[in-house]
């Protein structure tokens, strides 16, 4: 019934006669104007974090809300400090062939190679023009001086234009090795209502050396051989031979949907091909899907992973509480909750370790809205509380923090996740034999502390070999998007011609010079945050009409507003 319900929600989005503009656009909108992001997939790669993907909404010079899917890659910079109404946003082009793929299809991270792979998962949006997004798989490296290149991987990689596409999988990478677990299998990567009906059986392997694809056989019953929607993945270099995968939460959609018990964490060795259950203590979060996962290596060769958002598949009030922070440390397997108030609950975002112990979280749809006619479409329209989307949570206070800090420094586990290894041990006696051979091998340094491995359902961590985290990268083929707060040519030239004596053009003037007078007030607004609890007071920070976007050396302005576009009839107003 929920496959259904699923089925006929998309259906209704791509069928019902909008009244949106339906077309896909460059997404790093200026802060004012930012609304949401959702079901995009991230990575860091060296000192950038890139954005793929996923559909975002803004409001535009009539102060009007529109939904779009991205069709470029975004950059951010983590080579200096930023908040996230200062942060640039670095918009890279995409040659034609390359998939737009929303519901979190995931990115694969090579840092050894600094490469990054994109088109192996996701679905086409239901938003915008609806084109399909035919199967490939595609690589992008970056060369460190604002561009990058594209490559086609069909050649190299041929399996992937016969492998149906999953959406929803959850999806990490690590030792070189591309790693998608479940989802739903598209038959032609587009959203198609018979594809919700087909879950994505096994674990997907994608080996970044010889480009060898293979579909591994999932054993843990409580994963029902790897059928899991929208649960995490997470690569943690720390730990066993060739690094561990952990697996947390997700729904199992079929003849009968359940959530799998959160409280039961998954845990690969890539090195035996051994699937272990791993029973987990402390105050643990409730089960759920499309939350983000990050982890953090401590220098007391701790390893703690965050796992934050996500909801139980239904809207309104009721899912406040998912706006609350967890963290799972490793080897101990034991929860601890963040000490702050949930206000503004958000899912289909994803998390990243940035450094010592900052977590970036990227967008999330507004979970607690109360649905007044179009489920798919308004949790998009509410401003997000953090500017640009853009949260940066401390590790090691366990709470939100101001802004983002590229000299990071070290991280050491909380007070209270080092008090609970010394009244347990380094190696808790809960854990099976097997497990406690796997953690008592250790690999830990200082490098693989700088930065980590970042993850969440359909966002790819390091390819990194007995690391995690990140490598090097750039921006390529820069193009922003830029606002006008006038009238469009068309319209002015309507105006020209319907005018005829000069009364009623100096009338017409004067009532272009109040339009643009008030576009820019709109622009200027700023970004108010929603009314609710202190959680995130001190992070929502956004510039007046006078601020500055940074910019790259092509002399591309950033939009301050919003890409400018024809006012349509019967346009959707923001519902608040």
């Amino acid at each position: 019934m929920k496959v259904l319900s699923l089925s006929l929600c998309i259906a209704m989005v791509s069928a019902w006669p909008w009244p949106l503009e339906r077309r896909q656009a460059n997404s790093a909108i200026g802060a004012t104007a930012f609304r949401r992001r959702g079901g995009h997939s991230s990575t860091v790669l060296g000192k950038f974090v890139y954005i793929d993907g996923g559909e975002f909404s803004y409001k535009n010079i009539d102060a009007n809300v529109t939904t779009q899917y991205s069709n470029t890659l975004i950059a951010i910079d983590l080579s200096k400090d930023w908040t996230n109404s200062t942060v640039t946003l670095q918009s890279i082009s995409k040659p034609s062939g390359v998939p737009n793929l929303v519901s979190q299809g995931g990115l694969w991270t090579d840092a050894e190679q600094t490469t990054l792979y994109t088109g192996f998962g996701g679905r086409g949006s239901a938003f915008g023009d609806a084109k399909p997004q035919w199967h490939g798989l595609w690589s992008f490296k970056p060369d460190n001086s604002g561009s990058g290149t594209w490559t086609n991987m069909n050649d190299t990689a041929t399996v992937f234009q016969s492998q149906n596409r999953p959406w929803n999988p959850a999806v990490t990478s690590g030792d070189g090795m591309g790693y998608a677990l479940g989802g739903f299998g598209a038959v032609d990567g587009s959203n198609n209502g018979d594809a919700f009906k087909i879950p994505a059986p096994g674990l997907l392997v994608y080996n970044m050396t010889t480009h060898d694809l293979a579909n591994k056989t999932v054993t843990p019953s409580v994963l029902s051989s790897g059928t899991i929607q929208g649960g995490a993945l997470h690569f943690v270099p720390n730990f066993g031979p060739r690094g561990l995968l952990v697996q947390i939460g997700g729904e199992q959609v079929g003849a009968k949907s359940q959530f799998p018990d959160i409280g039961q964490v998954q845990v690969y060795d890539p090195a035996s091909d051994s699937w272990y259950t791993q029973s987990t203590t402390g105050n643990m979060p409730s089960n759920r899907k499309e939350f983000c996962i990050a982890g953090v290596a401590s220098t007391n060769e701790t390893y703690e992973i965050l796992v934050y958002g996500g909801w139980g598949g239904n809207l309104g009030a009721r899912a406040i509480p998912y706006d609350e922070a967890y963290v799972l440390s490793l080897p101990g397997f034991n929860w601890f909750k963040a000490p702050y108030p949930a206000s503004n609950p958000r899912h289909a975002l994803t998390c990243h370790h940035v450094g010592g112990g900052q977590v970036l979280t990227i967008g999330g749809l507004n979970t607690a809205v109360e649905v007044k006619l179009y489920p798919y479409w308004e949790p998009f329209n509410l401003q997000d509380n953090f500017a640009q989307g853009l949260g940066v949570f401390d590790m090691k206070t366990m709470s939100w923090q101001s802004g983002y800090k590229a000299d990071g420094g070290e991280y050491a586990s909380p007070d209270v996740v080092q008090n609970f290894y010394s009244d347990n041990g380094p190696i808790p006696k809960a854990l099976s034999q097997d497990l406690k051979t796997l953690f008592g091998i250790k690999r830990f340094s200082s490098a693989t502390n700088a930065t980590s491995s970042g993850t969440g359902p359909g966002t790819g961590s390091s390819g990194s070999k007995g690391g995690s985290g990140s490598s090097s990268n750039s921006n390529g083929g820069i193009s922003e998007s830029s606002s006008s707060s006038g009238l469009s040519p068309g319209a002015i030239a309507g105006i020209v011609v319907g005018v005829v004596l000069g009364l009623i053009l100096l009338a017409a003037l004067a009532f272009m010079m109040i339009r643009r007078r008030r576009a820019r007030r709109v622009a200027g607004a700023g970004a108010a945050a929603p009314d609710g609890g202190p959680a995130y007071q001190g992070v929502v920070e956004a510039p007046g009409e006078s601020a500055k976007y940074e910019m790259p050396g092509d002399g591309v302005v950033y939009a301050g507003a919003a890409p400018a576009k024809q006012r349509r009839e019967g346009e959707f107003h923001e519902l608040e």
